[in-house]
């Protein structure tokens, strides 16, 4: 993004791609941290850790763009029952 002539190049970096089964870390700008006016923060990139939104459930950070999108996603066993959240990754449940 561009702001008072000065255009920045986002980057962004996830450690485990986007796998609800690993707990990850990714780097980089999140929408949600820009001003009302669009003006990145002064420090250019953060660490989002993937969490367990609920016992069934993982949030899960990855990238698109340059930029952190957050989605939150079920957690499944490979019988297809629910699997568990736990310490921020979906592991199976038997």
């Amino acid at each position: 993004g561009c702001s008072a002539g000065r255009c920045m190049k986002f980057y962004c970096s996830d450690s485990d791609g986007r796998d609800a089964r690993s707990a990850g870390v990714a780097t980089g700008h999140y929408k949600g941290d820009f001003d009302l006016l669009g003006i990145p923060p002064r420090m250019q990139n953060k660490n989002y850790t993937d969490w367990c939104y609920s016992d069934r459930e993982a949030v899960e950070y990855y990238c698109v763009g340059g930029e952190v999108k957050e989605e939150r996603m079920r957690c499944y066993s490979r019988l297809g029952s629910s699997g568990k959240c736990i310490g921020g990754r979906c592991v199976n449940v038997y």
